[in-house]
């Protein structure tokens, strides 16, 4: 489970990196347009390029610190999340929040299972 969350986590941190350097360029070209509701969309960008590398440093500590790992990967999820239901585009963020949750999920799980009865 451990290392499904490690190879799950980097392939999420991936593309959530990919997504959100898209997502700051547009909204800073709406933002420069004048287009409403832009800037917003600007600032969870920018919050969801931080989250992706968090979100790689959390798929690292799944194997080591599964706990750790989990929160940091679920925090992560949250910038993408928002963005699916404030962005237009729904499927490329929902894509990128499940990429980030399920590591979470599967790293505490893990957790679960080493720890002793």
């Amino acid at each position: 489970m451990k290392a499904a969350a490690l190879v799950v986590g980097i392939l999420g941190s991936i593309a959530a990196f990919i997504l959100s350097i898209g997502t700051v360029i547009l909204g800073g070209l709406g933002d420069a347009f004048g287009i409403e509701g832009s800037g917003i969309v600007l600032i969870l960008g920018w919050l969801m390029l931080l989250g992706s590398i968090a979100a790689l440093v959390g798929a690292l500590l799944a194997k080591s610190n599964p706990i750790s790992g989990a929160m940091i990967l679920g925090i992560s999820a949250i910038p993408p999340l928002l963005l699916t239901f404030i962005g237009g585009v729904v499927m490329p963020f929902a894509i990128v929040t499940l990429l980030l949750a399920i590591p979470a999920i599967l790293a505490y799980l893990g957790a679960k299972q080493d720890a002793p009865a």
